[in-house]
């Protein structure tokens, strides 16, 4: 934590606060603030997800807390994390940056939990904690303090035992001439070895229950053997309660304002007595101090201290002497452990009386004098406590504090009813916070306060309001002792969409001019949408601000808000885009990454709809995963209604289950627009309904023309004659859409069919229609190529529908993609068609990546993989061929294939499939081995796979179910079937393949694989076909910088090079360009 940067003007000014009668139900830390609206209490806190591999921790200072008294706690973690204080009654969460020390006061007495959770919402850290009304002792636990003996001769061994631990547990030894604090653990025995002759006081106590238990013990020259060490005859103390700060017990008295936490050590000249686990050889260092008589080690500097120990090593503890005689008592370990001084002072520099305690995330300590940096809590006789953060160890700790006259507080209208002042200057900490209990109901400040003068040398501001009875904390900096204008961003990194709004929420205190400007590349604009942003609103708690428009910049002068402020703008480019908010003298930042938009990701999840219907039933989605601004739909219900016209990829599955009955169904899937059947995204599956054959999936992939206020709807059921009692197979069942903001895509459909599809060389498939063509592609209908213009990544999507026009003759029909006449291992696909029983219709589907170059033809080829001839031809209407041109910028992809196959997937258990070759394996994608695949990068992605299955021989019916998995478990989409029919006389169909395509939210170090395996319950040996089996992945908020290649520079000149670059300057790289001779044009943006 940083301490804020500090203006000119009040560098040496303190601040007052002044009350009223208000309302402060929870005490707020200086990093965070505790939502003030409670939600309801969880019936329970999870434990942390042991399935979370970063490392997240909370730390408390202590397990017990009274009704009242601030609770302090460390969170370690992501800046991503959520924190929420899990209360008796209630839930409040922490707003911004959870990491760091954290501070809230308790109001009411029970159980308390901290938790820590990741962005998905898993308990990734906790720690528990009790609120109690009071403490007291528990019955018939006694503390006690004894010395093994009554009386010692100097020098001569003394133990200490006590038996009371914690750290509100302090061991004080006061000497004839000295006090001493023994730190760190006192529990058990402390050892130490007395110079002067007299009376000991011996006092363990209780610093927050002012309990004390004390012993005595004398030092003498005259020793009777008789008083010899005897655990009979040794002292123990007994406990007082302590009033006024002041701790006694016995007959000893110990001031806390003068004494407590006070090591002063002084020099004198008898000879060097060594303590019992502890030496050093200070030299000459200890010489630094001058004459070995009457030096205070405590009035040296630090770095007299440190020359004072010279090359001498202290380890142990006890007594620590050097060679001229010098004794330092108390707990020396591995450094010179001294308590400081800490002085709560006022105006007069009279001390105020206190209790103190050091911590390092929450744990007492004991205190090193080399620049080591801790918490200190001060609580004050008269109820403030305050906290430290980060404070330089010093000899002695300084803090000005005082309650202030009312007469004073000139300029105010309301009158005061109670004021302190604070000075925190001399002190170097980082920042801290004040705690108290209001008696009136607003907290007014004067940051430009004189201590000294005890007058306001500025204007009264209005902090919050207060609850009269009720704890508020404010928060204190060092750097600005004024408690002058803070900045806080609340949510400094987010995530929107495109097209979508931008907010960015953060506090102020005080009054300043408020400047909101672009940075590190953004570009903004308030009227036109031709930059990264557009400026859109400004607002404190809901009501808008005033601003100007200086310069791309927006002003808001002499800003003050007591709520959240909030600032509004269009996202208009993806990637990177950062704000700097600068309040006064105080700059934050706050990014964004702008994420693709137009995602629409539908589940069912119950399923049950009756689907045994020749017309078809609209499917219903009950889970909405994503849903953003272009779509309108109602989670139960089966209508998307688009809100923008363009271009929308549509993938789908729709899973059937069925009960055990020997029928042959041939179930069927489509898109309709406003009721039409549309000229893609038609589907088929088929069940037999013996040997356990029950189950289908009907998935596809293609691209659609919509317009704003079309009606999307999945149509699903039975094309066959026969029947059975089909219905929804849930968590088997999606729809996702998504819009592509700057399509260049060939949308290319044969409508009217008839291509045979009964020949084993094959035939090519032509196209009449030409739906929509881009700059990319070339193509002229009637004609069978596709011609690639722009050496690229392509996306490309084809479902071919064919018919038998009966013969009742068992169909199966092998479909691959072509380049340059040539197969290629990606883009296979199968469809297999029953002949009777009006089983006659099918649609082999794919979707797949492919890298192509300039002059590229691309084509379609289907052919009949069955022994028996039939009268199969394409189904014109519902036959097309989708390709799309892969931006630059979301060109993050993996591209894998098996060329072998002969991977069994004769097992119910399913296997996972080989893809050895890797065609392609960009930064978000790490090959784990050739089953898995491992994402580097938290985002949207697109799946999309076809497992191509065959065998030689076996009758027997199989059924091959597809899924995709999920770190080792059942994605609910993205799921497939394959039937594979075996030999039946002549008419032999031995292939079969399991498509899908679907979207996945994703997170790093997520992992996938592709399993297929058999679910009915006939097997047969049966096998990946090698060269047609394949998985494409794409990063779909993946952004890239182009890779742009010049002609070869002739002569230091590039003659009529055109270039384009698709790169913007919010994209989070950096362009290279280099220029030869002239240049003319336009550059940009």
């Amino acid at each position: 934590m940083q301490a804020l940067s500090v203006p000119s003007r009040v560098s040496r000014v303190v601040f007052l606060l002044v009350v009223w009668l208000a309302l402060c139900t929870l005490g707020i830390g200086a990093r965070a603030a505790l939502v003030g609206a409670a939600v309801p209490s969880p019936a329970g806190v999870s434990g942390a997800d042991a399935s979370v591999s970063r490392a997240s921790s909370v730390s408390l200072d202590k397990e017990v807390f009274v009704l009242g008294e601030q609770v302090a706690f460390f969170v370690q973690g992501s800046a991503s994390d959520r924190l929420s204080v899990v209360t008796p009654s209630s839930e409040f969460r922490f707003l911004g940056d959870p990491n760091g020390w954290q501070t809230f006061i308790p109001q009411e007495a029970g159980e308390y939990v901290v938790v820590v959770r990741d962005v998905r919402g898993a308990s990734v850290a906790q720690a528990s904690f009790q609120v109690v009304e009071e403490l007291t002792p528990k019955e018939g636990e006694a503390g006690t303090v004894q010395t093994d003996k009554e009386v010692y001769l100097p020098g001569e061994l003394v133990r200490i035992k006590s038996l009371v631990k914690g750290f509100k547990t302090r061991l004080t030894l006061r000497t004839p001439s000295s006090t001493y604090t023994f730190l760190g653990d006192v529990d058990g025995e402390v050892k130490f070895r007395p110079q002067e002759v007299g009376t000991y006081t011996v006092t363990l106590t209780d610093e927050l229950e002012g309990v004390s238990y004390t012993t005595t013990f004398e030092v003498s020259l005259e020793v009777s053997r008789s008083s010899s060490a005897s655990a009979a005859s040794a002292t123990q103390g007994v406990f007082n309660r302590s009033g006024s700060g002041t701790l006694q017990g016995g007959d000893a008295v110990l001031n806390t304002s003068s004494t407590l936490n006070t090591l002063n050590t002084s020099t004198n000249t008898s000879s060097g007595l060594s303590g019992s686990r502890a030496s050093a050889s200070g030299g000459a260092g200890f010489d630094s101090f001058g004459n070995a008589s009457n030096a205070s080690i405590l009035n040296s500097s630090i770095d007299r201290l440190g020359s004072a120990l010279g090359a001498g090593r202290v380890e142990g503890g006890g007594v620590v002497s050097g060679s001229n005689g010098v004794t330092l008592p108390g707990g020396v370990q591995g450094s010179l452990r001294v308590q400081p001084r800490v002085l709560l002072r006022d105006r007069s520099g009279r001390v105020k009386e206190g209790i103190t305690r050091f911590l390092r995330r929450g744990v007492p300590q004991e205190v090193v004098l080399e620049n080591n940096r801790y918490d200190v809590e001060i609580v004050e006789v008269g109820g403030v406590r305050i906290f430290l953060h980060n404070v330089t160890a010093a000899k002695e700790l300084v803090l000005d504090f005082e309650e202030v006259r009312k007469k004073r507080l000139g300029g105010l209208k309301d009158v005061p009813i109670e004021s302190f002042a604070i000075n925190p200057a001399e002190l170097n900490f980082t920042n801290g916070t004040i705690t108290r209990t209001a008696k009136g109901n607003k907290l007014y400040k004067c940051a430009d306060w004189s201590f000294a003068a005890q007058e306001c040398k500025g204007s009264w501001q209005l902090v919050q309001a207060l609850e009269p009875g009720k704890p508020y904390v404010i928060p204190i900096y060092a750097g600005d002792p004024g408690f002058a204008e803070t900045l806080e961003i609340l949510n400094v990194q987010s995530y929107p969409t495109v097209g979508g709004v931008w907010e960015v929420r953060f506090n102020t205190t005080g009054t300043a001019d408020l400047v909101i400007a672009p940075a590190d590349g953004t570009t903004w604009d308030n009227v036109r949408e031709t930059e990264d942003l557009k400026f859109l609103t400004l607002s404190c708690g809901g009501e808008a601000v005033n601003y100007t428009w200086e310069a791309g910049r927006v002003v808001a002068r002499n800003y003050s808000c007591n709520e959240t402020g909030r600032e509004a703008s269009k996202v208009l480019t993806r990637g990177t885009h950062t704000l700097a908010f600068t309040f006064g003298n105080v700059t934050k930042y706050a990014h964004n990454f702008a994420l693709v938009s137009g995602v629409l990701m539908l589940r069912e999840s119950a399923g049950g709809l009756n689907l045994n219907t020749v017309s078809g039933a609209s499917v219903t989605f009950d889970s909405v995963d994503r849903n953003d601004s272009q779509y309108l739909f109602t989670p139960g219900s089966s209508i998307v209604t688009v809100n923008e016209s363009g271009i929308y990829r549509v993938s789908y599955g729709v899973g059937f289950t069925r009960p055990a009955s020997n029928t042959r169904v041939e179930h069927f899937a489509k898109v309709t627009v406003n009721g039409a059947d549309a000229n893609a995204c038609w589907s088929q599956t088929y069940t037999r309904g013996s040997t356990d054959s029950l189950e289908g999936v009907a998935t596809a992939d293609c691209l659609l023309n919509l317009s704003a206020g079309d009606n999307v709807s999945i149509v699903a059921g039975r094309s066959s004659s026969s029947s059975a009692a089909a219905t929804v197979w849930g968590n088997h069942t999606w729809l996702h859409m998504q819009f592509l903001h700057a399509p260049d895509v060939a949308m290319i459909r044969d409508s009217v069919g008839g291509d045979s599809m009964d020949s084993t060389t094959g035939v090519v498939i032509d196209w009449n229609v030409a739906e929509r063509v881009d700059s990319s592609f070339n193509f002229t209908p009637t004609s069978t190529n596709v011609t690639i213009l722009k050496t690229g990544l392509y996306r490309v999507s084809y479902g071919i529908a064919i018919h038998e026009a009966g013969g009742g003759i068992r169909y199966g029909g092998d479909v691959r993609l072509l380049v340059n006449g040539n197969t290629v291992p990606v883009g296979a696909s199968y469809t297999y068609v029953r002949g009777d029983t009006s089983s006659e219709d099918g649609v082999a589907t794919s979707d797949a990546l492919i890298e192509l170059s300039a002059g590229d033809v691309i084509q379609v080829r289907g052919r009949r993989e069955s022994s028996a001839s039939a009268a199969v031809s394409v189904f014109g209407g519902r036959t097309w061929l989708d390709v799309e041109r892969v931006p630059d910028g979301d060109a993050n992809v993996a591209i894998l294939h098996d060329l072998a196959g002969g991977q069994s997937v004769n097992t119910v258990t399913g296997t996972d499939i080989n893809f050895a070759t890797v065609n392609r394996s960009d930064s978000h994608f790490i090959i784990v081995d050739s089953n898995t695949v491992e994402v580097n990068h938290t985002g949207l992605y697109r799946v999309s796979y076809n497992v191509y299955e065959n065998r030689s021989s076996g009758s027997t019916r199989l059924e091959l179910f597809g899924v995709l998995r999920l770190n080792g478990a059942d994605a609910p989409v993205c799921a497939s079937q394959g039937y594979n029919r075996g030999a039946q006389g002549s008419e032999d169909t031995y292939e079969s393949s399991n498509f899908a395509s679907c979207l996945v939210q994703l997170s790093q170090g997520d992992r996938l694989e592709v399993r297929v395996g058999r679910s009915s319950s006939s097997s047969a040996t049966i096998t990946t076909a090698g060269g047609r089996t394949y998985w494409s992945l794409q990063s779909v908020d993946a952004l890239r910088e182009p890779s742009v290649v010049l002609n070869t520079p002739a002569n230091a000149s590039v003659v009529g090079a055109h270039v384009d670059f698709n790169f913007t300057a919010t994209d989070d790289q950096v362009m290279t360009c280099t220029l030869y001779g002239n240049f003319s044009g336009s550059w940009g943006p």
